[in-house]
């Protein structure tokens, strides 16, 4: 069986399809989070040390650290920035090439997931966000396995 998945240059991931969600490498959510704790501290005078703390590292991770798009999920397949060496290619992974997949947990550094193409070939990335990987894969796989299941029963 073929499968579309493959490694590409970035300038030719496929145009015109919904981007559905995607994961970065700054939790800018967290960090703004800090800096409201951080001020909230300072506000009522209690641990001041602490609070200012809290507002100098979040801003500078808002402000200096550059956050990147490590994943983007769309309607058809999601893309893998940052998979090997080569800063302009990605990995464009279509959902109805999957046959299995697996998020595997690595206790020194990035989880890894783990996928099965439908050609029986074995994929490895690193990830982080293991939490929006299951819900986006649940998602999409699932419907990606119906949909072919409803193919080959009305063929």
């Amino acid at each position: 069986m073929t499968v579309r998945s493959k490694m590409l240059k970035i300038r030719n991931i496929p145009k015109g399809h919904r981007r559905s969600g995607t994961i970065n490498s700054k939790p800018l959510a967290l960090f703004i989070v800090v800096l409201g704790l951080g001020i909230l501290l300072v506000a009522v005078k209690r641990n001041l040390l602490i609070g200012i703390f809290l507002i100098v590292f979040s801003l500078y991770n808002i402000l200096f650290i550059r956050g990147e798009c490590m994943v983007e999920f769309y309607d058809e397949f999601v893309v893998f920035y940052h998979v090997n060496s080569q800063k302009d290619e990605c990995y464009v992974l279509f959902w109805e090439d999957i046959a299995k997949w697996q998020v595997a947990r690595n206790r020194k550094d990035y989880d890894e997931l783990n996928i099965e193409l439908k050609n029986h070939t074995t994929i490895k990335i690193p990830c982080v966000s293991r939490i929006k990987l299951d819900r986006y894969f649940k998602r999409y796989v699932q419907s990606a396995v119906q949909e072919d299941v409803l193919t080959s029963k009305t063929m």
